[in-house]
């Protein structure tokens, strides 16, 4: 690696809050903060300490979420949040199409491959900018809350005319009480305890694991929680002579579990996932296996907003939940095959083995 590959690139990065005013004008005594940031006469009965002059049916009233509001003539809470980022990258010693747009180690291109050889490059974008919308309404059962929140990391745009990158769904789910489903983090993962980075890549080894799934959190105490989760499964089966998803057949979901504690003085974080991985080739070639995954990482807040913390990751068949690793497992013929034959071939049966990082 050279000098100039491992220097990467330059980032620079500027940040504006869109849909949301972090600083709105200020308003008058009993009077609300309009959700677009701007001063309304829309008044709050629960301002006017012994009056008993009710809002009207349709007025617009504070809601029971930070910066939120109720939908006239309910008790939901609307909230709107977001931002724009701008991204300027300079990427030295190879193009964005083989880096990408966004910083990851594994892109650097090698010493003297063609990709180094064709030099620096500039890149202009804001597919990291954000929209997202929570609710709550109030119920018997405890308040049903909802998400939903998309970047812009979807499929990568046409430069030459619109540059239409798509929209991603990051989280998109509801809860009550102690249920959730729909997507959002992986049980697995860990917010609190992911290390901070300036690239939307994010530190090596650590990943935002997106997924599909139905989770119980049950509170153990101020400062303690357990949630147990099925996730939706992703499998990435390679044999010996490159990736072959042909006989992947998902059997089983992700059983994932997690303690998270958290205090004044930081967080840590313990986790597992259990792992089903199947293959049939519909011809005869069947196996299946089973992996897992531990995860452990904590942070303590040190002055001011830094704060020290660490992550460690291991696995057999962790792969997708560990961010640079290589295949899950691979499929291999369960049959001696004659000298010089493909290390796989249809026909010779199967045997998965898991790889453990």
């Amino acid at each position: 690696m050279s000098p100039a590959s491992l220097a990467g690139r330059v980032l620079i990065t500027a940040s504006a809050i869109a849909l949301v005013a972090l600083r709105p004008p200020p308003t008058v005594a009993g009077e609300l903060e309009n959700p677009l940031g701007t001063a309304s006469k829309i008044r709050d009965p629960r301002n006017r300490i012994g009056s008993s002059e009710a809002a009207p049916a349709q007025a617009m009233t504070a809601g029971d979420l930070p910066g939120s509001w109720k939908l006239p003539g309910t008790d939901t809470s609307v909230a709107l949040h977001g931002y724009v980022k701008a991204d300027a990258i300079y990427t030295l010693g190879a193009p964005h199409s083989v880096v990408g747009d966004s910083f990851a180690v594994s892109m650097i291109p090698l010493d003297g491959s063609r990709a180094e050889n064709q030099g620096d490059d500039v890149r202009f974008h804001a597919r990291q900018s954000r929209v997202r919308i929570d609710t709550s309404t109030p119920t018997e059962h405890g308040a049903l809350k909802t998400r939903i929140e998309t970047d812009f990391f979807g499929a990568a745009g046409e430069q030459g005319f619109a540059n239409a990158d798509g929209m991603r769904i990051r989280h998109a789910w509801a809860s009550i009480g102690p249920l959730l489903a729909g997507q959002t983090f992986s049980t697995f993962e860990d917010q609190d305890t992911i290390p901070d980075a300036i690239d939307f890549f994010g530190p090596i080894g650590a990943k935002q694991v997106f997924q599909g799934q139905l989770r119980y959190t049950a509170q153990l105490g101020d400062t303690l929680s357990l949630d147990a989760a099925v996730e939706n499964p992703e499998q990435s089966n390679v044999t010996s002579g490159g990736t072959s998803n042909v006989g992947v057949v998902d059997r089983h979901p992700d059983y994932a579990a997690a303690l998270r504690y958290r205090d004044s003085w930081g967080a840590a974080h313990l986790a597992a996932v259990l792992r089903n991985f199947s293959y049939d080739d519909g011809r005869g070639a069947a196996d299946r296996t089973w992996g897992y995954g531990v995860r452990l990482g904590g942070h303590a807040k040190l002055d001011g907003k830094d704060r020290l913390g660490f992550t460690l990751k291991l696995g057999d068949g962790l792969g997708r939940y560990l961010r640079g690793a290589a295949a899950e497992v691979a499929v291999r013929c369960a049959q001696a095959l004659p000298q010089g034959a493909a290390a796989f071939a249809p026909g010779c049966g199967a045997e998965l083995e898991t790889q453990f990082t």
